[in-house]
């Protein structure tokens, strides 16, 4: 309970267990001094220690560095390729349960470079969102890629959508973007892939020059089938099945055809939608489509904003 520690000198630290980024997510490296190898996503002090997040696949762990105080966290290290040595740590919650497993690495010495990241992410070559879309989700990009595009929606203040002729992409930046639909931006990020298709996180935008924001494409169920419109924006009519709430977000279910959609409406009060909204209504919802790569019971899901003044229209 009250442990106490004599310093007997110096020593040398042993090596360290090379692990897998899986065996780190499992938690069954507790308190052990272990090597990792991994994609620096993002960086930032937080209490005066580096944040450092690194992924490797479809894992991502989170690993502090004490002693920045005051100083920038560094910040080159992003998009680099680096081993990084540390202890694994379990962090509980009041009732001693496991909410997750956590890095604590004593010094950048610590780090080893094994490819450098590009400094300026602006200067990388402009990839087409169809590319990235299509990117083999077993074949995860490793560094960021960059894609230009309009704003087309925002879902959250660090969500949103951008569209160019070839596609539309859904953007999780790292922290809060100030942007506006039509919006024309440059973007930096780590394409990821979800159950409803790739997504760039830990982003870097750029906004070029502000414009109108895009016209949703009037279409029909089999056409949003087909994945020409997915990440964009569109219109589409059908009939109101259910309405409910999820995490402060209304979500209806959409029939058009023999064709169901999610919509999901950032209205954050699901009954006063439901007033608005009884089921059955004959709607035309506008939003950003996302198609499922998993079994779900939707066909496909839908971003909307909130419902406009008149009518069953969004």
């Amino acid at each position: 309970t009250n442990p106490r520690f004599q310093i007997l000198g110096q020593g040398t630290l042993p090596s360290a267990t090379p692990v897998k980024m899986e065996q780190f997510s499992a938690g069954s490296m507790d308190s052990q001094w272990i090597e990792l190898e991994g994609i620096v996503r993002a960086v930032a002090n937080e209490s005066g220690h580096a944040a450092l997040d690194i992924a490797a696949g479809t894992n991502r762990l989170r690993a502090f560095i004490p002693g920045f105080g005051n100083q920038a966290a560094p910040a080159q290290l992003v998009d680099a390729k680096v081993t990084i040595r540390g202890v694994a740590g379990t962090f509980t919650n009041p009732n001693d349960q496991s909410r997750g497993v956590q890095f604590y690495v004593p010094n950048l010495d610590q780090i080893t470079l094994l490819e450098a990241g590009v400094a300026d992410p602006f200067s990388l070559p402009a990839r087409p969102m169809a590319g990235v879309q299509r990117g083999d989700p077993q074949e995860i990009f490793s560094h960021r890629v960059r894609v230009g595009g309009t704003v087309s929606f925002l879902q959250r203040s660090n969500v949103l959508f951008i569209q160019e002729e070839s596609g539309g992409l859904s953007v999780r930046t790292f922290g809060s973007a100030a942007l506006q639909p039509g919006d024309v931006v440059d973007v930096a990020g780590f394409p990821t892939f979800t159950g409803y298709g790739p997504v760039l996180e830990d982003a870097v935008v750029r906004r070029i020059r502000s414009g109108p924001a895009p016209q949703p494409a009037a279409v029909t169920a089999s056409q949003v089938l087909e994945g020409r419109f997915a990440g964009k924006l569109l219109s589409l009519d059908g009939r109101v099945m259910e309405l409910s709430s999820r995490r402060g977000e209304a979500v209806l279910i959409l029939k058009t055809g023999k064709v169901v959609f999610e919509v999901v409406l950032n209205t954050g009060n699901a009954n006063l939608t439901r007033e608005f909204l009884p089921a059955s209504s004959s709607v035309r919802v506008t939003g950003v489509c996302s198609l499922p790569t998993e079994g779900t019971g939707a066909q496909g899901q839908i971003y909307c904003s909130r419902p406009s003044s008149r009518a069953a229209r969004f």
